[in-house]
């Protein structure tokens, strides 16, 4: 049996380029998906948040794959569910939990001038799906209108995640479970969840989007820009997976929470193992950005401006030595992204009224780890 192909591209100032590689690289579009098929295209939106700060999906990327679609099919369509984040008045970017009024931002007119339909999954009809390989989604109901699709691809963000170690092409398909509130309830066993996600809707074709990746100990909402600048694809999503693991620095074995990379190679959903792949394109070795999980860093530097107040930037650095880099980055999704600290008198302060509204509430509903924010 030939072994799972997974394209590895630079990008090199032009997404689109590297992107139409990436799938010719593969066999092209025509490969995964028939003429006049109905595709479903899931995107990680994540609350609405910018595609600059790491925590969504390039929508140049998007655009490419549906450009590619459309010289097979007409019948493509966005789907996403609704997202348990706070809506934080006076915030840089506004967080939404309504993909409804996501869907109406201007950012979305290219896809409707397009003709590509943009779906809620939280108001679609559930059914109960049946199947003797599921887990633990047997009792749960899903969309009906998934099991119309003759195709569904997964385009997420290269992230970590603080519950499944990193989130790719097998997590971003927790969003086809279309109620925030079941989600966050099946994170005990969201490794297997997501497994059974890829077991009743396996996507013919992953295209990790790590143009702008996020990286940092509460990725994926709110962590550090990560530009890896690279696209990796494949059709084998555990393969994918497992490759893009591997370039952010993590061997899939040793991936301490949460594991649904592991688990999909044990229940037989694909093939993690790389010397069992096909890497064409660039090598791990060659582009390989390991990626931060500390949650002290970004703790400690709101901790700072809680006491300080206002600081320069340059203050910042010298407190910082050694990470200077990493604490731009987090600064920048601060102040252009989730708050709590904004640009002032020529240098930085803090804002305590975002703070709470962002930090204080738990923006997961459930998460005992931002205890001070």
């Amino acid at each position: 049996m030939a072994k799972p192909l997974v394209s590895v591209v630079k990008v090199e100032g032009d997404e689109i380029i590297a992107t139409k590689k990436a799938l010719n690289l593969l066999g092209g579009m025509g490969k995964f998906v028939k003429k006049g098929w109905k595709v479903f295209v899931k995107p990680n939106l994540l609350g609405g948040g910018a595609p600059e700060s790491g925590v969504s999906t390039n929508p140049t990327v998007t655009v490419t794959i549906i450009n590619a679609l459309k010289e097979l099919t007409d019948d493509i369509t966005i789907i996403d569910s609704n997202y348990n984040v706070p809506t934080v008045d006076g915030a840089p970017i506004q967080i939404e939990p309504s993909l409804d009024r996501i869907y109406r931002r201007p950012q979305f007119d290219i896809f409707r001038d397009l003709d590509v339909e943009l779906l809620n999954l939280s108001a679609e009809k559930m059914i109960r799906y049946e199947n003797p390989n599921l887990r633990v989604l047997a009792s749960h109901e899903l969309p009906s209108i998934l099991a119309e699709a003759d195709a569904i691809i997964s385009i997420p963000v290269m992230k970590v995640h603080d519950i499944t170690g990193v989130t790719l092409g097998m997590k971003n398909l927790y969003g086809l479970i279309p109620f925030p509130q079941v989600r966050g309830r099946l994170h005990k066993v969201i490794d297997d969840a997501i497994c059974d996600l890829v077991e009743l809707f396996p996507p013919v074709l992953t295209v990790i989007d790590g143009t702008i990746g996020m990286e940092g100990g509460y990725s994926p909402c709110f962590g550090a820009p990560a530009e890896a600048n690279l696209i990796v694809a494949g059709s084998d999503v555990v393969a994918t997976d497992s490759v893009a693991a591997s370039i952010m620095g993590f061997n899939y074995k040793k991936i301490v929470q949460k594991n649904p990379i592991a688990r999909g190679q044990d229940r037989g959903l694909g093939n993690a193992d790389l010397q069992k792949l096909d890497v064409v394109g660039e090598k791990i070795s060659a582009v390989k950005r390991p990626f931060d999980i500390d949650k002290d860093l970004p703790e400690t530097i709101v901790t700072v401006f809680m006491e300080k107040r206002w600081l320069t930037e340059g203050d910042v650095m010298r407190l910082f030595r050694g990470k200077e880099d990493l604490v731009r980055r987090y600064l920048k999704n601060m102040v252009l992204y989730y708050g709590p600290i904004r640009e002032s008198k020529g240098g930085f302060e803090y804002v305590d009224e975002l703070f709470q509204k962002m930090f204080v509430c738990r923006t997961c509903g459930k998460c005992g780890n931002w205890k001070m924010m």
